[in-house]
């Protein structure tokens, strides 16, 4: 269906499609692809989160919608006189992250416009939240945290340390003479992921790294350089025993750990695509919890990871509007279409299964993975 919205001026699309052909192989899987095109976003879109049942997204013209999936029109809107870079939803509360720096927080439903947390100085990459906690990191490769306390529709927000973890590189050494843009100058933090106890942080930079930090004491812990380009996307998460680090970059790898003795347990080659493309996003989707085993050594890690996450789904964005979902373990393709005609600059995953993404084509979509 199509129509044409008076109030927003904004041209708006309806398409449902069940995609389930993989390179000719129907696999025992498909994607259920609600495509939603929101013309209503005036630029590129860029930040998308789930919200309970609601979904939220941004864009470079500053409007910020909140979106359901029954309903074709936003059911609230606020737009800020800056760009959007980021944003997150904690405890009803919606974090923005912009191209100037500016952190705000704003309270959809209510007649409160957004409120400006703080001017971190220079563009906000990424904002995440944790319980408690909010992590924001910015283009210099600095880390802000803060303590947000949600009471109803009040959110009080204390910044607890900022810090730079990832530092500008030297120009004369041998690596800092095969890397891209400005590393002597800055080290870009592109991704951030609190460790499933909270009290760990990983961030990917355009420095080829991942680092991860100590929250309480903010001592550099390891340093994983597993990517030749810039890592853009890194998620953390816990499943059957293990607490697995995943991270995926611009030179199309994605990347498996096992955080208890930092185990590099498995590489995802670049995925079959046309074209030139780098992986901008990533996601992961979870089975039913599987029951605890005791791990020993090393190769009960390898064991219970090729036994137990055999249903973990990775999935990754890419700059050319890639969709591409892939088994953790073994890298089977459960699905590799192009849904979007733009970069894709947001991704989320849903616990029960439903994706989010957010395009240049200003375009917002919604998946479902159907067995």
């Amino acid at each position: 269906s199509s129509g044409i919205n008076a109030e927003y001026g904004g041209v708006f699309r309806v398409k449902f499609d069940d995609l389930h052909e993989t390179c000719g192989e129907i696999v025992p899987l498909h994607l259920t692809t609600t495509v939603t095109n929101f013309l209503f976003h005036e630029i590129s879109c860029c930040g998308v989160c789930f919200a309970n049942d609601n979904i939220i997204s941004g864009d470079l013209g500053g409007n910020v919608f909140v979106w359901s999936e029954t309903c074709d029109e936003p059911l609230f809107r606020t737009k800020l006189e800056d760009s959007i870079r980021c944003l997150v939803s904690c405890d009803g509360v919606v974090f923005i992250g912009t191209l100037t720096g500016c952190l705000f927080k704003w309270k959809p439903g209510t007649r409160s416009e957004p409120e400006l947390v703080a001017h971190e100085g220079d563009t906000i990459t990424c904002v995440k939240e944790s319980g408690s906690k909010l992590c924001v990191c910015l283009i210099t490769g600095e880390v802000v945290l803060y303590h947000v306390m949600v009471n109803e529709d009040v959110a009080d927000v204390t910044k607890m340390w900022s810090a730079t973890l990832h530092h500008p590189q030297n120009p004369e050494t041998p690596q800092s003479a095969q890397l891209f843009g400005s590393l002597s100058l800055k080290a870009e933090i592109w991704s951030c992921a609190f460790s499933p106890c909270k009290e760990l942080l990983a961030t990917s930079s355009e420095d080829q790294t991942v680092r991860v930090t100590s929250l309480q004491t903010r001592e550099n812990l390891a340093i994983f350089q597993d990517h030749s380009l810039a890592v853009t996307c890194v998620a953390w998460f816990a499943h059957s025993s293990l607490s697995l680090l995943v991270s995926c970059s611009d030179d199309n790898t994605v990347v498996v750990r096992e955080m208890t003795n930092h185990t590099k347990l498995y590489v995802l080659p670049r995925p079959d695509v046309i074209g030139f493309c780098t992986l901008t996003y990533l996601g992961i989707i979870l089975p039913p919890a599987q029951e605890e085993r005791v791990l020993t050594t090393s190769d009960d890690v390898q064991t219970d990871f090729q036994e137990t996450c055999t249903d973990v789904k990775v999935v990754c964005g890419s700059e050319n509007g890639y969709l591409i979902v892939r088994g953790l373990v073994n890298g089977r393709v459960y699905f590799n279409d192009r849904l979007h005609q733009g970069s894709i600059e947001g991704l989320c995953c849903a616990s029960d299964g439903r994706i989010v993404t957010c395009s240049s084509d200003c375009t917002v979509q919604i998946h479902s993975l159907v067995e």
